[in-house]
């Protein structure tokens, strides 16, 4: 091993092989350090690359590339193993903050309502809707938001990138995490799980909103009135009812939404798309509401002749709409995205 590092350490290319400390990712001959020719003064170059070959990422960096390596692509060794759950991790950090979940400490508080976390990050991201900063803006349009997340899934609308593909159907995603949870509709797989009900989720989020049930807990408050809410994303519709804000906008005309579920309902106006089918005759509407309002007519139909009809059927007749349709189709739900 120590020739290796000094045939590598006096390369005619400069490669430094950089010491991780454990896992000892040194110990790995293509895990390394490129360092390139200097930049010159009247431009900024990459003076760092990955050198196991596997990618192309560059940076002026050294520290972000020490983090990359360790963290994200290359063969990272997840030593620090949580003694309750199989959670594995390769920061100690990491580990810490998961463990809090299982214990329940939350010793990041917001000074406006409250609210209370395990991560000093979703603290900053939380008040945020307090302070109404919106730090990261879309370099396309004048979309604004206090999430970075929010804002890379934004500009997916613009560069249409949507690299994490679903093996079973059409769906895409700009967002790793998306693709995750959505695979669960088709594997059936609920692993969140309620500890005071048989409550169970594809969703770590849906299952903090449904605890927030049991504790009563409403974390989430509006800065403009006395509104507050268990759901943050309950909350941010409320908002924007003070704020007038309509963040979704159809391509075809000049409509805005409030919510990404009225531009989609308002697409079917542009496509003719009429998922809510009537099960009793040939009905068909693009809009929930009024499948509701038709299922009624036939509903009162039926209660006229009480002797010849089994109350039971007037029952499940009156259940009809309550369904969701089958998911939209990719076309319209691209153009509906935030």
């Amino acid at each position: 091993m120590e020739n290796s590092t000094s045939a590598l350490t006096n390369s005619t290319d400069h490669t430094a092989v950089m010491d991780l400390e454990p896992p000892p990712l040194a110990l790995d001959p293509e895990v390394v350090i490129k360092e390139e020719e200097a930049p010159s003064s009247s431009a900024i170059q990459d003076l760092y690359s990955c050198g196991t070959g596997r990618c192309e990422y560059r940076t002026h960096n050294m520290p972000s590339l020490i983090k990359r390596t360790r963290r994200k692509k290359h063969d990272v060794i997840k030593r620090h193993v949580c003694n309750i759950c199989n959670y594995k991790t390769d920061q100690r950090a990491h580990l810490i903050r998961h463990q809090m979940t299982h214990t329940g400490e939350k010793p990041f508080t917001c000074e406006f309502c409250g609210y209370k976390t395990v991560d000093r990050t979703d603290l900053m991201k939380h008040r945020r809707m307090h302070t109404g900063e919106k730090p990261f803006t879309c370099e396309e349009c004048d979309f604004r938001t206090g999430d970075p997340k929010s804002l890379k899934i934004h500009s997916s609308k613009h560069t249409g990138e949507k690299p994490f593909e679903c093996e079973d159907c059409e769906f895409k995603t700009a967002d790793r995490s998306s693709l995750r949870t959505h695979k669960r509709i088709h594997t059936g797989e609920k692993p969140f799980t309620c500890n005071l009900c048989d409550y169970r989720t594809r969703d770590r989020k849906s299952l903090a909103v449904h605890k927030r049930k049991h504790s009563g807990e409403k974390p989430f408050a509006c800065m403009y009135c006395e509104y507050k809410s268990n759901n943050r994303s309950v909350l941010t519709l409320h908002v924007r009812i003070h704020t007038g804000e309509k963040p979704y906008a159809c391509e075809e005309c000049d409509y805005r939404a409030t919510q990404k579920a009225a531009l989609v309902s308002h697409m079917r106006t542009h496509t003719g798309v009429k998922p809510y089918a009537c099960d009793i005759c040939e009905f068909k509407t693009g809009y929930r509401s009024s499948l509701i309002t038709h299922v009624g007519t036939h509903v009162r139909e039926l209660k006229q002749h009480p002797f010849f009809l089994d109350p039971l059927v007037v029952a499940e007749v009156s259940h009809i709409g309550e369904q969701e349709p089958p998911s939209t189709s990719p076309e319209v739900a691209s153009k509906a995205c935030v």
